[in-house]
């Protein structure tokens, strides 16, 4: 029962944004874009939660060192469980210069102009 409800529900809720599918005025924006939107914030949420847990591995693992890695990899497995906590949205590793985490960005290659950085 609770099943069907929740389909109904949904259903509506689908057909509730139809009407403004494809309709924009200058200041609303169009069901898909909102969408798009919510999409983009919970990636960029779910991005700054990893690189927030890889800047508390590194603080700990200074703490443990008195200096940060040569290497990401290092924190693994003591500081970080998996390796996957060390890939970016675009699927490359992380790296660290000096005290900076480095995204290599969309095109995947270091030292270009979309290249992401977070300070220690």
């Amino acid at each position: 029962m609770k099943k069907q409800i929740l389909i109904i529900f949904l259903i509506l809720l689908f057909m509730a944004g139809l009407p403004s599918c494809g309709k924009k005025d200058s200041k609303e924006k169009t069901y898909p874009e909102h969408l798009i939107d919510a999409l983009d914030k919970a990636g960029s949420l779910s991005r700054d939660h990893q690189i927030q847990a890889v800047k508390d591995a590194l603080n700990s693992y200074y703490i443990d060192n008195g200096d940060y890695p040569g290497n990401l990899n290092e924190l693994v497995p003591t500081y970080l469980k998996v390796e996957t906590q060390l890939i970016d949205s675009w699927g490359t590793t992380f790296q660290i210069e000096n005290t900076t985490i480095v995204s290599a960005g969309k095109d995947k290659e270091f030292g270009t102009a979309d290249d992401r950085r977070w300070e220690i």
